[in-house]
């Protein structure tokens, strides 16, 4: 397009509908500005007169296909021991159990982090949030060899592959950010058949070795 900046006064090159160089809008035929009228309604397909009224942030944004939980909705049941009763019964949906620990608490999904919850006794709630794995279910979703996600409590969470890598995450209560740090099993490069979470270690078995590693 070619036109005159009104404020300076200056007159700007533009293109003619054949693709020549024009250094004046005096040059502009009736030919000229019925092709650009042309051109401009071809590309009006580009353009919406609906404004987008959609949130720029939507939590659902922050997932990807990965995250997404797929089959059966996951139900958690609470029991009364002496009575043989079932006491609650909890859905999990939309995130998923991602791991149990000895400390009778678990870990579920939510977003990208990972909520941690416990027993409340005496309470009317059968369990309550205790703390938040930050960023705990993207790391876990792009270990896409993971085989056990185990934790004894809150001094740490650990995800096994099938083979070779253990990877540790920490995350102190009240910190916004965790650590994570990779375990090598070194030249044993056979499956891993069993695993055990300790607060001071984390007891390995694979088909050829046992491995102790401390925290």
């Amino acid at each position: 397009s070619s036109g005159i900046n009104a404020e300076y006064g200056e007159e700007c090159a533009g293109f003619d509908h054949a693709g020549n160089l024009l250094t004046s809008i005096s040059d502009l035929t009736p030919a000229d500005l019925e092709g650009i009228s042309a051109r401009l309604r071809s590309l009006s397909h580009l353009t919406s007169d609906t404004p987008d009224t959609s949130p720029l942030y939507t939590p659902s944004r922050d997932l990807e296909e990965c995250d997404e939980v797929d089959g059966e909705p996951v139900l958690v049941h609470g029991y009364r021991l002496g009575e043989m009763a079932q006491s609650h019964l909890v859905e999990l949906s939309p995130g998923c159990l991602l791991a149990t620990h000895t400390d009778e608490t678990f870990t579920i999904s939510h977003n990208v982090d990972a909520c941690v919850y416990g027993v409340a006794r005496g309470n009317t709630v059968p369990w309550q949030h205790t703390r938040t794995c930050n960023a705990l279910n993207t790391i876990q979703a792009t270990k896409t060899q993971k085989k056990y996600i185990v934790s004894p409590g809150p001094e740490y969470t650990a995800i096994v592959e099938i083979c070779r890598n253990v990877y540790l995450y920490r995350c102190d209560k009240g910190q916004n950010e965790g650590d994570l740090c990779v375990v090598s099993l070194g030249d044993d490069d056979s499956e891993v058949v069993g695993v055990a979470a300790r607060p001071e270690c984390l007891l390995l078995l694979t088909e050829r070795s046992f491995f102790r590693i401390d925290i």
